[in-house]
Parts: structure tokens; sequence; C-alpha cells
């Protein structure tokens, strides 16, 4: 039982590590998003300008009759489309800011001051390759260990199942001392008692028996979520590897 309660206990505490870094994650995440709509909406704010003075020279022409009517009708319709596109890349950047808010936990007011700066600058991570990747590094994954100690602790369980089934005995004591005074008279008294307790799992009707059975049906449900565990987090790594190596061999292209 002491063996179970410690694993689960380092399970619990290796559960938060997972909890934390998710969060890290998902907060990086976001925030390069926020940086990356910054940009983007940089660009969709000088189409709208620039679509605006053409549809103004556009009209211009159609007023002096260089250009036909329709053409400004045209003109008109783009500079709206570009000014549609750059009001909605704006509300997509206050989405994220609020993503942002209930990830920190900042209050909005002071997360915005700190986001002034660096407006629409991508973060430049330092830059690492990633040659062979051995499976012992998957060890490190906090859900892969806590996993694993999802499996220790069903094996314990399994023994304590097990042992629920025999004969056990008990031993137990008590001792206690007491001082009584009346009319200048004391009396001390001393009480002790000790006995064994014997416990033999006879008639039960199966109970224990379907309690182990119980048990080891979760140590194998341990083993196969570890199973599912180990796969998902190589394709994680898999996915990541290739995603890298295509933004790498890509960034040239976009730049």
């Amino acid at each position: 039982q002491i063996a179970a309660a410690q694993a689960r206990s380092e399970q619990a505490a290796l559960g938060w590590h997972a909890a934390r870094i998710s969060l890290a994650a998902d907060v990086a995440g976001t925030y390069v998003a926020y940086r990356a709509c910054e940009a983007q909406q940089q660009v969709q704010d000088q189409d709208a300008s620039s679509q605006t003075q053409t549809a103004e020279l556009t009209r211009e022409k159609v007023r002096v009759g260089f250009e036909a009517p329709a053409n400004g009708a045209l003109a008109d319709g783009a500079a709206a489309d570009s000014g549609n596109r750059a009001i909605a890349q704006r509300a997509e950047c206050d989405v994220l800011v609020k993503s942002l808010v209930v990830l920190t936990g900042q209050a909005e007011p002071a997360l915005r001051t700190r986001l002034q700066t660096n407006t629409a600058k991508l973060p430049q991570p330092g830059a690492f390759a990633v040659g062979t990747l051995p499976a012992q590094l998957l060890q490190q994954r906090p859900d892969i260990a806590a996993a694993e100690r999802a499996i220790v602790a069903a094996a314990a369980e399994v023994g304590v199942a097990e042992a629920a089934r025999y004969p056990r005995l008990t031993f137990s004591g008590n001792l206690g001392t007491s001082l009584l005074r009346v009319g200048g008279n004391s009396t001390d008294g001393t009480a002790w008692g000790f006995g064994p307790s014997l416990v033999l799992p006879i008639f039960d009707g199966g109970a224990r028996r379907a309690n182990e059975d119980a048990a080891r049906a979760r140590y194998d449900e341990a083993r196969a979520s570890l199973d599912g565990q180990l796969r998902r987090a190589i394709g994680e790594v898999e996915e990541a590897l290739l995603r890298l190596d295509a933004a790498t061999r890509r960034e040239g292209q976009a730049q």
C-alpha cells in the first residue's frame, strides 16, 4: 500500500509538470501567432490604403472620361473589400490578446501595455539542428513518466489485492494512565491491553478473488495506456521534426 501510494503521488506530481509544459507551449504559440497577426495586419492596412488611393484615382479618371464607370465601381468594391479584410485581421489580433489574458492570468490593460513593444516582430529563437533523436529522450516527457508510475502503482495494488486473500494476523494494544485527587488523597491508575487478531478469509463469496482480478485488469489498463502514450509521443515528435524541417526550408521563400 505504501509503494502504491508513493507511485500515485509521483504520478500526480508528474501530471503537474506536464500541465505546466503544456501551458508554456500554449502561451508561446499564442504569442507567436499574435506577433504574426500584427505583421499581417500591417500588410492589410497598407493594402487597404493602397486600394483606397487607387479607387480615388480611378474615380477621377472616370470623372474626366479616361475610365469607364464600371471600372470605377470595381475599384470602389476592391477598396471596400480590402478594408473589410483589414477590420477582420484586427479583430483576429484582439481575439489572440484575449487568449493570452486567459492563459497568463494577467489583466488585459497591463498585458496590452507589455505587448506594445516589439510590435509585429516575430521572436527569433536560437537555431538548433536535430540529427538523431534517441528513444531515451522520450523518458524526459512528464506524461510518459506519469504513465510509467501508474503502472508501478497498479502493480503494487495487485499485490495488496492478492495479500487480502490470505489469513491476516494483527497485533494491537493500548496503554493508559490516570491520576485522581479527592480530598487530599491521590490515586494512580494504569490500564493496558494487548492481544492478537486473526482473520481467515474463507467465506466471502469470491469477493476477494474478484478484487484481485479487478486489480490485475487495472494493471493491464495502465500498461495499455503507457503503450498508447508512447505511440502518441513518437508521433508528436516525428510530426514536429517534419514541420521544423519544412519551416526551415520554407523560411527563405517566405522572406
